[in-house]
């Protein structure tokens, strides 16, 4: 996973300055060649509810959960604009979920976790003060899947029998995403905004030691995806 990401960082920087080096050398003359430019912006999610419906299913029948009902995401995106109306960016984000109560006198807990990064192109529509955009991107995602079972907290004592049982199996895939934007301009350097996305990303083989666990729940990914934070302009 982790060579997934310098990758994406690399191939990024790349395509970035190939861009610039384009869009300096064909604009005419009399045009200022320091339109657009970089921005970015922190990005915190609203709602992000994928369809989990094996994940779901799995956590009811193995432990007795009514499994995770919503993710909470945060991450960030940074662009680079060229002729005042196109742009091309990465974004990224981690999300996190969980579920997890009392079950037979144990306590037994549900986690997923994981995150993305993806390669985006936008094209901008600006209405005075407000800025739309709409876009798409393809880029990696990956998550953890893991259940524990453990004792209450006062049957844990030194000489107890009672021990904490955990199993984690992860997996990643390439995904996409489709995604409409709005932004008001506060100051020059300054906007803020909202995206709504739909991401399309499914994982079939999730794996433990790296090894595919057959038994182991489909996890989709693919739902819609709205974030809101402020856009910086530099």
């Amino acid at each position: 996973m982790r060579l997934n990401k310098i990758l994406f960082f690399v191939l990024l920087i790349i395509l970035i300055n190939c861009f610039k080096a384009s869009a300096q050398s064909n604009l005419p003359a009399w045009l200022d060649p320091n339109y657009g430019g970089f921005g970015g912006a922190p990005l915190w999610s609203a709602y992000y509810k994928p369809s989990l419906k094996e994940v779901n299913n799995d956590t009811k029948s193995s432990l007795g959960l009514d499994g995770i009902k919503h993710l909470n995401m945060m991450g960030g995106t940074l662009r680079w604009t060229f002729y005042d109306y196109l742009q091309l960016g990465y974004i990224g984000g981690w999300f996190y979920g969980e579920n997890s109560g009392i079950i037979s006198d144990k306590c037994v807990k549900v986690c997923l976790n994981g995150g993305f990064h993806t390669l985006n192109a936008f094209y901008k529509i600006p209405k005075g003060k407000f800025n739309y955009a709409i876009g798409g991107g393809l880029g990696w995602y990956g998550v953890e899947y893991e259940k524990t079972i453990e004792p209450e907290w006062d049957k844990v004592k030194l000489n107890g029998s009672e021990q904490t049982r955990s199993a984690c199996v992860s997996g990643d895939t390439i995904g996409f995403q489709v995604i409409l934007e709005g932004a008001y301009k506060l100051a020059r350097w300054i906007d803020i905004g909202s995206s709504v996305s739909y991401v399309y990303a499914k994982i079939d083989d999730l794996k433990q030691a790296g090894q595919v666990v057959g038994s182991a729940p489909k996890i989709d990914l693919s739902g819609i995806m709205i974030y809101m934070g402020p856009r910086i302009n530099f």
